[in-house]
């Protein structure tokens, strides 16, 4: 269940919008919602009423507060950017920031075999003592939940939405619907876990026989809401003799750590396939893991609608375990050998589309002879003649253009803190002083235009007098990239 903030600014009805949309194609979105209600509030406390982020509101709100971590500081700026990328998309011009400030990088702490025991071991002993039988039952809930966790690698939301008839206990099947990225998967479960969630599904049935959660709340017909999991997480961590000798502590999704899921999914996937094939898993055998087996089961995969890139994933997976096994037992140094000859999947290379002359020349006299427009014109010109990236053009200074010289030239600022020399031709020499009769006193070249939704909005808007034919103009995102030299 998600939050509902009220928003009252004038960018209400487009952040309630851009909320809807995210949350449709699968993502949460409860902390941009919440730093989005807080910007709203920013806007109406101080009587914004221009529909368009400028550069000078970012920057307000971008101000950084004596008590606010880095890591706050970036979350709730990359929800701004967000909503500035989103208003693009609309037509309304919103100042996009190229780099936002970096949060602290935080190592996770990975939880060895003795943490993991002394975790179970308090989360066993945990009884409420409350007369409340919510209580009282989720106390059982927790000690399933984290193992269903820990088993199954799951993500602390995915365990806490979990729904009852999305836990097969007769086949060992839990389906994660709408998982990150909008993705579905199937994990199947061992024995032992099956078992575990049988007997509890069977317990909680009795106990709440409407609610559709495989894990309810305090109330039956909401979910275990996430931030309790963390809070009892962190009280039976804290509980631990470990917790007092480490510094940095574990979260729900150390957990998740422990899990091996690559090696663990292709496994699985594998054994699938093996009982696929009539073949019982208590007399297959590693001598039964032949060079074309193994080929078959790549077919298998492909048929069954998997990538390339997946079945390269799963056989490199296998490959990796049949190499661990006779580094273990000289005897199946064979079988892994064997199977490390079967050959990956190839990937056809994609064939990049050239733009048109025609079209290059219509779309480079587009933009009106405007201050605006010379900006627009000189932009893409530099990027057609030097092929830079747009990331280098962003960063790009007025100390770096060197117009001066016989052989004028940019310095280049690229990947890897790199630096390059990059020559342009006399006609790009010509629109850069151009430009630079407009904007000479600014220090970075590109202005305000800090991203390709920007600049595909400029150019958009900048095709009322020289319109450019429809079929000429590129119909996705990545030609428009490779047009302005992009990829």
């Amino acid at each position: 269940m998600h939050k509902v903030y009220k928003y009252n600014s004038c960018f209400s009805e487009l952040i309630t919008q851009y909320i809807s949309e995210r949350r449709n194609s699968g993502f949460m979105f409860d902390n941009p919602a919440y730093w989005l209600y807080r910007f709203d509030q920013y806007c109406l406390d101080n009587k914004i009423q221009e529909v368009s982020i400028s550069k000078k509101l970012y920057q307000e709100w971008a101000s950084i507060s004596a008590s606010e971590t880095k890591v706050t500081q970036n979350n709730r700026l990359q929800a701004l950017r967000g909503l500035s990328v989103y208003l693009n998309t609309l037509g309304i011009i919103s100042y996009i920031p190229h780099v936002l400030p970096k949060a602290e990088k935080n190592v996770p702490y990975l939880m060895e075999d003795t943490d993991i025991l002394a975790f179970f071991e308090q989360l066993d002993r945990y009884n409420p003592h409350s007369t409340v039988n919510s209580f009282n039952r989720m106390a059982t809930e927790y000690k399933v939940l984290f193992r269903v966790i820990y088993c199954c690698g799951l993500r602390n939301n995915e365990a806490c939405s979990l729904k009852i008839k999305n836990v097969d206990t007769v086949h060992g099947v839990i389906t994660i619907i709408h998982s990150k990225g909008d993705k579905d998967r199937a994990i199947c479960l061992s024995e032992d876990v099956r078992k575990l969630c049988s007997q509890y599904k069977a317990w909680l049935v009795s106990l709440c026989p409407t609610s559709e959660w495989f894990f309810p709340g305090k109330y039956p017909e909401q979910h275990i809401p996430k931030t309790s999991v963390d809070r009892k997480f962190n009280e039976f961590w804290n509980a631990t003799e470990l917790s007092k000798q480490t510094d940095k502590k574990p979260t729900v999704h150390s957990l998740r750590h422990a899990y091996v899921t690559t090696y663990r999914d292709a496994l699985t996937v594998f054994r699938r396939y093996v009982t696929h094939q009539g073949i019982s898993l208590k007399r297959f055998s590693f001598e039964d893991c032949t060079r074309d087996f193994m080929l078959s089961f790549m077919e298998y995969l492909l048929q069954e609608g998997y990538e390339k890139a997946t079945c390269n994933q799963r056989l490199a997976a296998i490959k990796a375990y049949l190499w661990y096994v006779a580094d273990e037992n000289i005897d199946y140094q064979q079988t892994a050998l064997a199977v490390s000859h079967v050959p990956f999947l190839k990937n056809p290379e994609k064939v990049k589309e050239v733009i048109s002359e025609d079209c290059l020349k219509s779309l480079l006299s587009a933009p009106e002879h405007s201050k605006i427009g010379i900006r627009d014109t000189t932009i893409m010109v530099i990027l057609y003649d030097s092929a830079i990236r747009l990331s280098e053009l962003l960063n790009l200074k007025i100390s770096d253009v060197n117009l001066q010289k016989s052989t004028p030239y940019l310095r280049i600022h690229g990947k890897g803190d790199k630096e390059r020399i990059v020559s342009i031709s006399d006609n790009t020499v010509a629109h850069i002083k151009r430009y630079m009769r407009y904007y000479h006193e600014e220090s970075i070249l590109t202005m305000d235009r800090p991203s390709l939704e920007m600049i595909r909005t400029a150019m958009d808007n900048s095709t009322t007098t020289v319109e450019v034919e429809e079929a000429m103009w590129p119909d996705n995102e990545d030609e428009l990239a490779r047009l302005f030299g992009l990829r």
